[in-house]
């Protein structure tokens, strides 16, 4: 193979747009999901995407990227081999130790609150587990509740619908609550986590999808972390 130096610029050139677009898309992509993917697991994926992109772009240059082509699709390919694409039950969700930790709770206190700080989908988990969750998807607004958080009902143009409920920590005195509309089925809830308002609807438990510092948990008791996921009860309660 001999190839000039303006082609072999040409071709790093290449190989960096499609990197940076790979990149970029995946960056994205996790930002959607939470972030469940590591900076580094991002960069190497787009690497490897990249890899193989570029030498189908050149596949008929060389036998040379024709045989790293295949070889890197057989490596894709060989990984999976041993899986079996077929599965009975729902054992990758009940034996969660996320999930053995939520059901034990729930069986000791059934009827307790929880909310979730700082993660979109946690909910959705504790609701399957059988915990009465506040936030997350919502088809029917819980105004009763809600109107505890908002007396004054200053925001109900921005709760009162079906919607995902997000909530994150405001700490800045005056236990003030803030209402934002994100999108059509989409709001986030800022306010203190000790807030007396959360102990009047009876959230007892709380989520955290971060380590929260002290000062968001100054009037709870750690229950269980792990696995990303930090859990505390409310003392006064």
């Amino acid at each position: 193979m001999d190839f000039s130096a303006s082609q072999q610029r040409s071709k790093v050139l290449v190989f960096i747009v499609i990197f940076c677009a790979a990149f970029g898309i995946n960056f994205l992509l996790n930002r959607q999901a939470d972030r469940f993917f590591s900076i580094v697991q991002i960069f190497n994926a787009a690497i490897l995407f990249s890899i193989l992109s570029w030498l189908l772009v050149y596949f008929k240059e060389a036998k040379i990227f024709q045989y790293l082509f295949l070889a890197g699709c057989f490596f894709f390919v060989a990984s999976n081999a041993l899986i079996n694409p077929l599965s009975k039950g729902l054992s990758p969700y009940f034996d969660n130790k996320v999930y053995e930790t939520v059901s034990t709770i729930r069986k000791k206190d059934p009827n307790a609150g929880w909310v979730v700080f700082g993660h979109m989908t946690a909910p959705e988990f504790l609701k399957a587990a059988g915990v009465n969750c506040f936030n997350g998807v919502q088809y029917a607004p819980p105004l009763e509740k809600l109107h505890v958080l908002d007396p004054n009902l200053e925001s109900e143009s921005v709760y009162n619908r079906y919607a995902h409920i997000l909530f994150f920590p405001l700490i800045e005195g005056g236990d003030s609550v803030k209402f934002t509309l994100n999108q059509a089925d989409l709001y986030t809830i800022q306010m203190d986590p000790c807030s007396p308002k959360l102990k009047q609807i009876g959230i007892k438990y709380f989520m955290f999808g971060y380590k929260p510092p002290d000062a968001e948990v100054r009037c709870m008791a750690p229950v269980k972390d792990g696995y990303g996921f930090f859990i505390y009860k409310r003392k006064d309660l």
